[in-house]
Parts: C-alpha cells; structure tokens; sequence
C-alpha cells in the first residue's frame, strides 16, 4: 500500500505541475453548456445563535417546530411569543407569511379572540419581519372581522381594512380571490358590505363567489365537470386468491398487513370514490384511486384493533381471566391501556409545569415546557399505540437474550429519535387526511389569472385539489422533518413512561420453599453498557419477553403507503410533488447531507430537472402484474415446508452434540458454545428469511389479477429505486420472477430469440455470442419442456440456473410460444433484459477514450463479448507464473488455483472505490469456496493476491486509474479548502464538501461530515445526538475516497435517465435496475440502438471539461492550506510563498486517448 500510494503521488505531481486557474464565482444549479456559464457558489454556513430560529433552512430549527407545536394545540399566547421570536430573525423573508397565515387561520377557527388584539398582534409581528403583509393576510382579518362584528355596528374594521389595502394600491378583488379561506357566503357577505357593484364582476368571477352568472351554461357546464368522475359504474376487479401456508405467528405483524391488504377487494360501496372524484386521472381509475386512497391511510387504528381482539380472545378462552400464558398481543394491549393513561397524567402534568413558568419567567421554551405541545398533537390512543409499535420493532431482531446481550441491546438514543419520529409521522399522516377532507371541493386560491378566460375556469375546476400545497399552501411549511432535539425529547417522555407501564408475569421457583410463585416484573431493563468505548444506555428486553415474541416480529412492520399502487402514480413536477397521492414522499433519500435538498429546491424552481422528473414519472408509469406460473410454483414450495433454493424450510434441524461435562480440554468446552450460536443464529436467520418471504407472498397474493405500479425516486447520487418496499423488481431473483410487465406484445419477428438471449444469460451463459446463447438453449429444449409440464416433479433443470425463479418465468413463455404454432403472434409478458459489461469501467473507458479499456469492457465492436474478468484473471496468473519461475512459493501455490470467479468481485467493485481491505475480505471469501487452502494460509494469500489484482487493473485500465486519481485528489483539494474571507477571519475548520452538477442538471453534494455530538437532558437519561446540520466540518480523506466511485454513480444514472426519456419518446416499456435495462423482446433490438445513442451523447459532451470548468468557478477565491498544495506540487506563486493558505487551484486533466466514441453504436455487446 505504502508504494502504490508513493506511486500515485508520483504521478499526481508529474501531471499537475505548476497549474494556472482563472475563473469567476456566480450563481448556477444547472448543467454546464458553455465556458461562460455560472455556476452555483458555495459557501459554508457558520454557526450562529440565529440558527434555532431561522425558518426556510434545509432544517427545521427547534423552535420554529415549536411554534408549530403551540398553534396546532391552540396555545395562542406561546406561539405568538415565538412568532414574534422567529420574526426577529427573519426580517424581509416573505417565508414569514406561511407561519402567520397559520397562527390567523387556527386562532380565527378556535373563536377565541379579540379581533383588535389580533390585528394588533399580527401587525407587530409583521413590522418584526418588516413586511407589509399580502392579500392572504388581509383576508384572514376580513374573516375575522365578518365573525367578531355584527351589522348594527356597521361592520367599522372591516371597513377599516379594505381601505387600508387600497392605501397600498392593493385591489380588493385580490382578497376575494382567497377562496381556500374565504367561503362563498363571506365573500357575498363582504361584497354587499363594501358596496362592490356585480356589475363588475365577470361571469366566471360571480361562478366562484357563488353569485348566479349572467350566462348559466356556463355553470352548467362547471357542474357537468365536477360530476365527470362519479356517473362511471363502481366496480372492483375479481381476484382469486392462493392459499399461502402461514408462518408459526401469532403476532400482528403478517395479520396487520392482511388486514390493509383487504382495502384492495373492499366491496364497493365501501370505497370513498366520491372523495377522489376530481383527482386527475381517467374517470375508470377512479375505482383504483378510491382502493388506493385505503391503502394509504394508516396503519395504527387496525393494530389497536387487533390488539384489542385477541386480548378479549384470552378473555373468552380463559373463562374470565387471563390465561398463564397471555399471548403477546393481549400484553400489549394491557400495555396500551395503562400507557394511554399515562400520556393523560403526563399532559397534564407538563400543563401545570407550564403555567408556572409562564407567569414566573416568562419564557415560551424552558426545557420541561417544551414538549407539552407537541405531546398534545395526538391523542393519547395514537401516542401509546406508536410508542408500543416502535419498541416493538426495535427489539424484533432479537430472539435470544445472549443474542441481546451481544447487541448489547437497543440503544436509548435510537429508540426515543424513533418514537418521536412516529408521532411526528402521524401528526403529518392526520395533517394530510384533514387538507383532504376539507379542501375536497374547494378551488385553488389566487385564481385572478383565470377569472376572464371561461375554459381556464373550467380547468381549474376540474383539477380543484390535485395537489394540496399547490391549493392553498396551509400546512406545506408544516411538514418539514422536526429536528433531532425534539424528536429525542418527546421520544425519552414516552419511553419513560412506557418502561413503567410495560410489565408481564414471570414465574420462578422460590429457593427456600422450592414453590412455583408469578410475580409482575419490568418486560425491560434500562442498563448502560460500554459500546465502542463509550458509555451508552440501552434497554434490554427481558428473555421470557423475547421467548413470546421470538416468532412474531421477525421483522418491522411496513406502513401501507409502501405497498405497489393500484393507480399510475402522480407525475414529478416538483422536488416533493409526485409519486404516491395521499402520501408525501420527496424525490431524493438524503444520506445526512440536507444542503442538497437547497440545491434541488432552487434547481427545481428554474426548470432545471424537467427530465429528470419526466423519467422518473415513466418509470412509475410500467405498469406490473404478478406472474402467476411462477407465483403457484413458488406457492407449492412454500406450502410444502420444504427448503429450496432460497425458500428457506418450514422447520430448521439444529444437531447440537451434547455438552462435553467431562472434556479435559477446555478448548472443547468453547468449540461447543461457539457452536451453538453459530446454530442459533442459522435458525433464528431462517427463521426471520421465512418470515420476510411469507411477507412477499402475501404481498403478491393480494395483488394478483391487478395491475399495479411502483412509484420511483432517487438516492443522493441521482441512482433510481422503487418507493414501494419488499416487492419491487429491484429486489432479489424470487421477486423478479414474480413480477412481469401487464401490458403485452406479440414477440414478432425475432423476440423469441431475445427470449432465447435472455434465458441463456440467467444461467450465466452471457460470455459467447448471441448465436451460441441461443444453441444453448435449443440444446436443452427437452429440458425446458419438462421444466414448464413438470417444475417440481420433474428433473427440475431450471433451478440450477445463476437467477433460478426468473429462469423459471422466462421458460415458461418460450415453452407457451413455441407450442402455440404461431410464436410471432405470442403475446408476450416477461420482461428481457440487457446488461452493461462492468458498467463503471465502461464509463471510464469512456471519458479517457481508451481504446484498450473500451475493448476489454465491449465498448467497441467484437465478434464475440469480452470477459473483463476473465482479462484480468489472465493477467494476474500470468504474472504469478513468472514469479514462480523466479522462486516465490506463494505464487507457486497460487497460479493453479485462480479463475475468473476468484477476481470478479475485486474487479466489479474496484471502479466503486473498493479498499484494500474490502478486495482482500472478497478475495477470502472466493478462495473458502475452492476448499483447496489451509484455513491458517488464508490471509497471507489473500494479501499477496490482492495487491497482484490491483496491479493488473490499472495495467489494464491506466486511463481509468488517473481519471479516478485525478476525482479523488480535486475532492481532497476541495475539502481542504475556505473561502478568502473566511481564512481572513481564523476560520479553520474543513467546512466545503465536493459539489458537482450532472449532465441532466441534477446537482450533487457529498454528504460525509464530521456531525457534532449534543447531550439533551431527558427525564430518562442523558441522550447524545448528532447534529446533522450544515455547519459540521467535512471529512477530507472520505470526500475523496467517496467522489470516483459518487461520480461514476451519477453518470450510469444520467445514462438510465436519457434511455428512458427516449424510450418514452418512442412508446417503448422501460424499466431499469441500475445498469440493467428491461423492456419487451420484440423491443429489445430498438431498445438497445435507443441506450447506444444515449451513451454516445452523454459521453460527447466534454463532461471532465465540464466538470474542472464547474470546479474552478464554484470554488473561485477559496483558499487551501500551503503544505496541502506542497504536497501535490500545485503551483504557488512567489507572492504566496511565505503565507499559510494559498488560492486553491484544480488540476489539469489527464490526457485523453483516440477511441472512436461513435465505434459504440457499432457495438453488438455494449449491452447485452
């Protein structure tokens, strides 16, 4: 390691050698087009005291959660302290008005009020923010006056009002247009106040304020459209279902998603279709949207049910007591009730704590006070039941009490950040649900723009509530996640009380009398453990907890909304507006690194991730069903009991020997108990796997006949995932062979062949031509017909495929096309798949223009494809052989022993920034298979072999290496760096992360920091969190190990992106995983030219210019430390050299090789 490094640093200062940069700072958040275009600055954030209550930052401060908490519980006289608080330190952000337009709108609901105090209150936090307040603000005291004054009075304040925002050169019109706040009678109502002639009005206008329009077609046609989507015939599609064996279970876990699998067959009249009326979809999805709409209401009634039936069960079995041996929904129960008690006391408790404070200091945040509102929030009822759920599913992982002594427990720190993000999911899920209800049949505010244009109108009617924050905005601001501090707060009152309310019966035998005695016991303990050389605390369930459980909660339970859709999901126009349609899901999974989510926001509102957003909503858009030949076959196995291939068995034999009492050696005695976990952990993990695949089962049992869709988003790097989780085709081989696309098309012409192509790949025969994947299959008709006549009765030829259940899928459709005599006409449905050839070397091959390496990866033209694996191993037994030759007894042992399966993991995860240390742990694991090498030897080989691997690939891939080297070292400069005027004022700490804008606009923000730990005081103990905000130092060392492998990520998912956008374009079915592309056979050929074109665009864009451009004007005028530019020999200039920090300056690049990028199009196995 020390001479590849001395190596690379060698190089690094022969090629950036004394370089010059220029450059300008701007503004950017789309992709590079040019030279002269701006890209977004970077600065560092600073820690301030303003922090806590600053609003529209990529985290919600404390308080402002806070303030939200207050108003949501009507404590009127703490939010406005904290509003005015907040608007201190907000001035002239219009992000102001949101949080004021919810103090109005809940004061004004509640009815207690003074309606001059409010006015007056109102226009004191307005002056704070330095605002002059809008027309949502105005209507909200013309609501306000409409309830506290009366018509002998005349109505003065009102009056007051409209003639103060005319002052401002404000039209009344704009107030009325409010309509998400004013209703039609207030607005009639303020209309003959103020003496507004209708005559003014236009006929839309007087539609909308409810008045009789001049012309009532148009109203009827209004009309028409609003009852569009309820004249269609409710029906709901005929399912058969199978019968699944279940698991040994009598928990909630499988019977809590049965019971929200049945909203997909509710009978119906029971479905809400008039509630989804106006949505936007065709008027014969309404059915669909109506079942989808219960599948995304929660979760928690159903187990409070659930809990509440088996607990009456034990009752009735019990003849009116509870039986010895209480099943573990029935303690949960008698947990629920007595912890639901328990939040009441607390309320309480926390309300009288309050008003202490409130007349003696005065403060609206002291720490004890804090957590009242937001424990207010919820009832009770949903606070016990999500406080059970939580602690239920953190200890569902552990089935024995060594297995929680070794885990050392669940750590308090987790658990109570868990339970307060429960509350704080519900409180949202009820936010949602009451938008909904009461904003079903409103139209959107701020309608002035369609108030003259009738079909506008008319649109805007029927799209009424497609989006709620789009409608009126009232809780968009609300949803923003609560920090950590509020979560573990809140969290550590709930775990408090449920460690009191959490007891179970144990019994025991006394050691005087000998007699069996039940005494109510703690179900958990609260210890503290030394974990990593830190002292934490953690609660350790009690054993007898454990044993109840051990078969019940194998795994966490899945809130509905991530079940497939029964509907397309909602298209992505915006960052947090797409996917499910009562659910809000944001389009990127943030890895810790929230200042992305700015860079999105602002990208997302100058149209930049239009594409990104039409891919993503046609990668919704595939629509799925279950395949049902494979779905029986895998039943029958699974009913069977019997292990096979992956199914784990019903029933795990564990032959533990006995215990050696007598052994001499007390080796023996150790062999033994470490035997005896290695068996209890293999039950416990089949177990568990046996569990997750009854899941799948019921999932896909549930959906058969149906037609349904997964919902996509993005990781950080821009790489595309199914939101929906467990059965997506992402998954595993036993959830691709379930899965096949709905919609069908006739094979044509040479699709049987693709599915040849394709079945020939799923049994690893992908390294020959197409002609020779065909034979192959060909040469094994016979078995491929007794596959599909007889799957588990017969020679079974299909399970000893690499992908044995997509195999299985595959075969059946070639066995069902070559007997119906007509292949061509064959409806297919299986998804063919074509994959890249160790697709991040193709990228690098691609950027250096290498013409070695983009041969060995089929980036050019070759009769036959190249097995990148199979170069490499060649290579690294080539070399073992001459240093055999010359004495070296290792590699004597080793050159006999090497194929292409001992290198491949090394090399596929060598462009992905492997370490040293990772490739030599693969390596182990692939010379354990051979079976052939001393146990002791093992790690001498695997390290001389490692650094043999190494060696070959960069012999093979030199290009890829300095482009990789060249990432790295730019992230390191980039990390290390400061903006001059923070170096002016000592700042010293690493704050700047590597930033880059991908092809497609999307920008990237590597999210590895240094987090800063924070104690927060609960009344259970002393909790450290990390901060995760935007002011903790980056960690150099793993920003540059991280961007080669980041970077090539978000160039394979720009390609996916492009494909896909063609492929819509040519109405072809796409679906990805990764550098994987599916479509149907008849349109594999076309797909293929469709991903060549892609790759040759993305790739002729200059993208290494392009991105060194973007690094020099975004980090223009930062500064880095002068023994860090020494180090890589950058240029310092003699006005420089006796200072400390020096202009950072990017390296040049590395030079580029003459391969034909055109030569891909050519390529028969780019992708295959």
């Amino acid at each position: 390691m020390y001479f590849q490094r001395q190596l690379q640093r060698c190089l690094l200062r022969i090629r950036f050698h004394k370089v010059n940069v220029d450059g300008r700072r701007l503004i950017q958040t789309g992709p590079l087009q040019s030279v002269e275009e701006n890209v977004n600055v970077y600065k560092p954030i600073l820690p301030s005291k303003k922090y806590e209550f600053k609003i529209n930052t990529d985290q919600k401060s404390e308080m402002v959660s806070l303030y939200e908490a207050c108003v949501f519980t009507n404590d009127f006289v703490r939010s406005a302290q904290l509003l005015g608080r907040i608007a201190g330190y907000n001035a002239t952000d219009e992000n102001m008005y949101p949080y004021i337009e919810l103090y109005l709108r809940h004061l004004i609901s509640s009815g207690d009020f003074m309606l001059d105090s409010m006015i007056r209150t109102t226009r004191a936090i307005l002056k704070k923010s330095k605002l002059a307040g809008n027309s949502q603000i105005y209507a909200y005291y013309f609501q306000a006056a409409l309830l506290k004054e009366s018509e002998e009075s005349g109505y003065p304040v009102l009056k007051r009002i409209a003639v103060e925002w005319r002052y401002r050169k404000g039209k009344v019109i704009d107030i009325l247009s409010q309509t998400s706040i004013l209703s039609s009678e207030q607005i009639q109502k303020i209309i003959r106040i103020l003496n507004i002639p209708l005559e003014t009005l236009s006929n839309s206008q007087l539609a909308l304020f409810g008045f009789q329009p001049s012309n009532p077609t148009e109203i009827n046609t209004v009309k028409s459209t609003v009852e569009e989507g309820r004249s269609q015939p409710v029906t709901v599609p005929s399912t058969e279902h199978a019968y699944i064996d279940k698991i040994k279970s009598k928990g909630m876990r499988l019977s809590a998603l049965l019971k929200s699998l049945n909203n997909i067959s509710v009978s119906p009249e029971n479905l809400p279709v008039d509630e989804v009326s106006l949505e936007k979809v065709p008027s014969s999805e309404l059915v669909n949207l109506a079942r989808q709409k219960l599948l995304e209401k929660s979760a928690i009634a159903s187990a409070i049910d659930l809990w509440k039936a088996e607990y009456e069960d034990t009752f009735q079995r019990g003849g009116g007591a509870l039986p010895k041996n209480k099943e573990a929904s029935a303690l949960f129960y008698e947990w629920y009730t007595e912890l639901k008690e328990m939040f009441n006391q607390e309320n309480k408790r926390l309300d009288s704590f309050y008003h202490r404070i409130e007349t003696n200091a005065g403060n609206p945040y002291i720490a004890e006070g804090f957590c009242g509102p937001f424990l207010k929030l919820l009832k009770t009822e949903k606070l016990a039941a999500l406080t059970i759920i939580e602690v239920i599913r953190s200890i569902s992982s552990i089935s024995t009490q060594e297995e929680a002594e070794e885990t050392h427990g669940v750590l308090i720190s987790r658990l109570t950040d868990a339970v307060g993000r429960s509350f704080e999911r519900e409180f949202l899920s009820e936010r949602l649900q009451e938008e909904e209800r009461e904003g079903k049949l409103r139209i959107r505010d701020n309608l002035k723009f369609v108030f003259n244009n009738p079909r506008a109108f008319r649109a805007a009617v029927k799209e009424l509530r497609r989006n709620a924050d789009e409608n009126d905005g009232k809780w968009k601001h609300a949803l923003e996640s609560w920090p950590r501090y509020v979560t573990t707060k809140i969290g550590a009152i709930a775990i408090s009380l449920f460690l009191q309310a959490a007891k179970m019966d144990i019994k025991f035998k006394r050691p005087d009398t000998g007699d069996i005695t039940k005494e109510s016991v703690s179900a958990f303990a609260h210890t503290y453990q030394y974990i990593h050389g830190r002292k934490s605390g953690v609660l350790r369930p009690r054993v007898e907890l454990l044993k109840l459980i051990a078969s019940e909660f194998q795994n966490p339970l899945i809130h509905p909304q991530m079940l497939p859709m029964l509907v397309r999901p909602k298209p992505w126009v915006q960052w947090d507006k797409g996917g499910y349609y009562y659910s809000r899901e944001s389009i990127i999974r943030l890895k810790g690194c929230t200042e992305q989510l700015d860079y999105i926001k602002e990208a997302s509102h100058k149209g930049h991730l239009k594409k990104i957003y039409n891919a993503l909503s046609a990668l919704g858009d595939v629509d799925w069903r279950i395949n049902r030949f494979t779905f029986d076959v895998i039943v029958k196995i699974w009913n069977s009991g019997e292990g096979m291939l992956s199914i784990p068995p019903k029933n795990v034999e564990v032959n533990l020997p006995p215990y050696p009492k007598q052994a001499l050696n007390p080796n023996d005695r150790v062999s033994w108990y470490s035997l005896r976990d290695k068996l209890s952990r293999e039950k416990a993990t089949a177990h568990s796997q046996r569990c997750d695949f009854n899941y799948k089962l019921e999932i896909a049992n549930s959906y058969l006949n149906e037609k349904f869709y997964f919902p996509h988003n993005m990781d950080f790097r821009g790489r595309v995932y199914p939101i929906s989780a467990h059965l997506h085709h992402v998954n595993n081989d036993f959830c691709r062979g379930l899965l096949e696309f709905a919609e069908g098309k006739p094979l044509g012409p040479n699709g049987l062949n693709w599915l040849k192509v394709h079945l020939a790949n799923l049994f690893g025969i992908s390294k020959v031509d197409y002609a020779s994947r065909q034979k192959f299959v060909d040469d094994n008709i016979a078995e491929l017909f007794d596959s599909y006549d007889h799957p588990l009765e017969g020679r079974k030829w299909w399970a000893s495929a690499e992908d044995p259940f997509q195999a299985l899928a595959a075969i059946a459709e070639i066995a069902r096309a070559i007997r119906s005599g007509n292949p061509e006409s064959y409806v297919c449905h299986v998804p063919v798949q074509q994959d890249g050839t160790c697709n991040g070397l193709q990228h690098y091959a691609a950027l250096g223009r290498d013409p070695d390496g983009a041969h060995e990866v089929n980036l050019s033209p070759n009769d036959r494809p190249k097995d990148v694996y199979d170069a490499v191993a060649k290579i690294v037994i080539s070399r073992l052989e001459q240093e055999s030759a010359k004495g070296d007894e290792v590699a004597s042992v080793l050159k006999d022993k090497i194929d292409r399966s001992v290198v491949k993991p090394t090399v596929m995860t060598n462009v992905y920034g492997v370490t040293y240390v990772g490739a030599k742990n693969q390596i182990i694991s692939q010379l354990e298979k051979r079976g052939d090498i001393p146990k002791d030897m093992l790690n001498n080989y695997s390290s001389y072999l490692t650094k043999m691997v190494f060696r070959a690939l960069r012999s093979l891939f030199e290009r890829a290496h300095e482009i990789q080297d060249w990432l790295s070292t730019c992230s390191y400069l980039i990390s290390n760096s400061l903006p001059a005027e923070f170096v002016k004022q000592g700042h010293k700490d690493k704050l700047t992360p590597t930033i880059w804008t991908t092809p497609l606009g999307f920008p990237i923000i590597q999210p590895y920091r240094n987090f800063k730990k924070r104690q927060v005081q609960t009344n259970l103990q002393s909790v450290c969190i990390e901060d995760r905000d935007r002011v903790a130092s980056v960690e150099p060392r793993k920003q540059a190990a991280a961007f080669p492998p980041n970077f090539v990520h978000s160039l394979d998912a720009t390609h996916l992106f492009m494909t896909c956008l063609k492929a819509k374009e040519a109405d072809i079915t796409f679906a990805s995983v990764h550098d994987s592309y599916w479509t149907h056979a008849c349109d594999v050929e076309q797909l293929g030219n469709l991903l060549r074109q892609a790759f040759v665009e993305l790739h002729s864009q200059k993208i290494m210019e392009k991105l060194r451009n973007e690094f020099r004007k975004r980090y223009k005028n930062f500064m880095i430390p002068k023994e860090i530019a020494r180090r890589y020999d950058l240029f310092i200039s003699s006005e420089d050299s006796d200072k400390k920090w020096v202009p950072l300056k990017i390296p040049l690049l590395p030079s580029q090789g003459t391969f034909d990028l055109t030569k891909v199009l050519e390529s028969k196995y780019f992708f295959s």
